[in-house]
């Protein structure tokens, strides 16, 4: 054993406005509109590492019932928290060349472990996903060497890994995996300006 850390626990980037959640939209953007004219060659595999997912219309689903979470059944996927659908179809409105993937890693509380979240980037590894969608992160300063060591490895074997900044307006050096440099990092602000 080369080193031990902390199974921390990583939540869920919840909305920090009140905004109501039926103002949501899924319509496409005009950059959904463009990527689709493209007419891609192949399905994209976005693995979804979240709270699961549940299947609704038009979402192009792969499901295999992975879970790595504490709750649910542990051959399915289903969400029950809804930030992983949330998830889904806002990568699902920007494209319709998109199969997503769900495993889930987070329970019904929103919250998963380094530990389950590192068994869901190296699952998606295996399954030769095309992209790793993380919407959750530690609320610590530390570092995780062990989902720094799996995004690495998933970015070497030309996997994209999208990974959230959160929503508390924080130093992304002190957020994890949002800190891991092989991660593309996003980021949002409210309407004016603010996170």
């Amino acid at each position: 054993i080369s080193s031990v850390e902390i199974n921390e626990p990583l939540k869920v980037n919840e909305a920090t406005t009140t905004k109501d959640k039926s103002e949501k939209t899924t319509e496409k953007t005009e950059l959904g509109k463009y990527l689709d004219s493209l007419k891609p060659s192949k399905e994209v595999r976005v693995a979804i590492l979240d709270t699961g997912l549940n299947t609704k219309e038009g979402l192009n689903v792969e499901d295999l019932g992975i879970n790595y979470s504490s709750t649910g059944e542990s051959t399915s996927s289903s969400d029950d928290n809804g930030h992983g659908t949330e998830m889904a179809e806002l990568i699902s409105a920007n494209s319709s060349s998109v199969k997503l993937v769900p495993i889930k890693v987070a329970d019904s509380s929103g919250k998963a472990t380094i530990l389950n979240t590192y068994l869901g980037i190296k699952k998606a590894i295996e399954l030769g996903v095309d992209v790793v969608n993380i919407s959750m992160n530690t609320a610590s300063t530390t570092t995780s060497e062990i989902l720094t060591e799996a995004i690495n490895e998933a970015v070497n074997s030309g996997i994209f890994v999208v990974v959230s900044a959160g929503n508390l307006g924080l130093d992304t050096s002190k957020v994890s995996p949002a800190n891991v440099d092989s991660a593309i990092v996003v980021s949002a602000v409210n309407s004016d300006n603010t996170f």
